[in-house]
């Protein structure tokens, strides 16, 4: 792939993150569809004249979705209740705060591997 793009446009791509560069390229084509008509109203908005220059506002990295563990109540007889705790929730921004939260093992003495 990264050949068949150096052959249509004559440059070398940079395929580092590929995730972000879609997200960025969203945010970007979204900001022209809605262009002109919402920066001519944002300018009145603020008093400008169509000539003058808003600012871009920024792009921030988030989690594009939340990111947690299974995790199975102990507590059930049945063994049939579990639920997932969240450690990242989805939009969190990037890089994640630390989680600290205190889990256990189902069987005792289970090796947590790390």
């Amino acid at each position: 792939m990264p050949a068949r793009l150096l052959a249509l446009l004559g440059r070398q791509p940079r395929l580092v993150e590929p995730d972000l560069a879609v997200a960025k390229g969203a945010a970007l084509r979204a900001h022209h569809l809605v262009g002109s008509a919402q920066i001519s109203a944002l300018t009145a908005a603020r008093g400008r004249t169509a000539g003058q220059a808003i600012s871009p506002g920024r792009i921030a990295p988030v989690a594009p979705r939340a990111v947690g563990i299974l995790i199975e109540d102990s507590n059930d007889p049945a063994g049939e209740r579990s639920y997932v705790e969240n450690l990242v929730t989805a939009n969190a921004r990037l890089p994640a705060a630390k989680v600290e939260n205190r889990f256990g093992t189902v069987v005792p003495n289970e090796l947590v591997p790390s």
